[in-house]
């Protein structure tokens, strides 16, 4: 019996121009993605990978594939390919200044706080929040909620462990009172579970298949339960 040639493990024919201007058209339409002129080299890096396992020989192949699949996988992985998830603790560290020195005074005034971290990508910005507003807003009760288009970079975000560079910026109180230090099979740390936390995804997507570790609560809406007790007490 011979092998399918379509499985065959070989190069995909180079991304045309329309075929370029095709994955553009459905990333913007799809999920809001504005891929300019000048990026078809990154897109053809980027999906090099999906294009090259799926036995397709060429990007527009791949391309109708994608939009004729019913169960919305492939454009799943399309986007988890195209998304930068460019992310850091304390990016724009001027704009955390301001929070901690202006506006927290405000929000303290509140008997709860509830803060949406749009595009969070990997979720290091939901865990900043949370532990600048844990440190100067001790008695408030607060809710940060993280979303973002790509599942791979949200099981990230609820996964909370970072290697060490990339919590090298942190205050050494942060890094004590909020995180545990792991040795194996590299340096990392984890997010203490001491103040919860939610992930919400979009109603065409599901963790079903997954060990996420994280509870269910409604359709589209997870929660990171606490190790204390077992015993789930809501955010801080």
């Amino acid at each position: 019996m011979t092998r399918d040639a379509r499985w065959v493990d070989t190069a995909p024919a180079p991304l045309a121009t329309r075929e370029f201007e095709e994955i553009r058209g459905l990333a913007y339409h799809t999920f809001g993605l504005e891929l300019k002129h000048g990026k078809e080299d990154l897109v053809s890096a980027r999906l090099q990978r999906l294009v090259r396992s799926g036995g397709f020989r060429s990007y527009g192949e791949y391309y109708r594939h994608v939009r004729s699949d019913p169960t919305g996988e492939s454009l799943m992985a399309l986007i988890d390919a195209l998304a930068t998830n460019h992310t850091a603790f304390l990016r724009e560290a001027d704009h955390y200044e301001f929070l901690r020195e202006r506006i927290a005074a405000e929000l303290g005034r509140r008997p709860a706080v509830e803060i949406w971290s749009a595009a969070c990508a990997t979720g290091e910005e939901v865990w900043s929040l949370v532990l600048l507003l844990r440190e100067a807003l001790p008695a408030t009760r607060l809710r940060v909620i993280g979303s973002d288009i790509s599942r791979k970079a949200l099981r990230q975000a609820a996964d909370a462990v970072y290697p060490a560079g990339r919590v090298a910026c942190l205050p050494r109180a942060w890094l004590e009172t909020g995180f545990t230090r792991n040795a194996s099979p590299q340096v990392a740390y984890a997010v203490k579970p001491a103040s919860g936390g939610y992930l919400f995804v979009g109603h065409a997507e599901s963790l079903s298949g997954l060990d996420h570790g994280l509870e269910y609560v409604r359709p589209a809406i997870y929660r990171k339960p606490l190790k204390q007790g077992g015993v789930w007490k809501g955010s801080s």
